[in-house]
């Protein structure tokens, strides 16, 4: 994380839900109820200034963004 990022905590629940359709629906480390993302759920449970609250949200100067962010591939029918 540089100078110019801190750590993101989405202000409301809408705000978490524009998020998380931006990221953590698309991500590829976000599986399904049975295998959820770990950062998803550390961020629900601890607090923002706790040291087990995930480092990878960040509100950089282009907005919020997770850093272990990788899009999902997707699947030929």
């Amino acid at each position: 994380m540089s100078k110019k990022e801190e750590l993101y905590r989405p202000g409301s629940g809408t705000e978490g839900e524009i998020f998380m359709d931006q990221f953590c629906d698309q991500c590829k480390h976000d599986q399904d109820f049975h295998n959820p993302c770990q950062i998803i759920l550390r961020t629900m449970i601890f607090d923002l200034n706790d040291p087990e609250y995930p480092k990878q949200w960040i509100l950089s100067k282009t907005g919020p963004k997770c850093t272990s962010f990788e899009q999902k591939q997707e699947t030929k029918q």
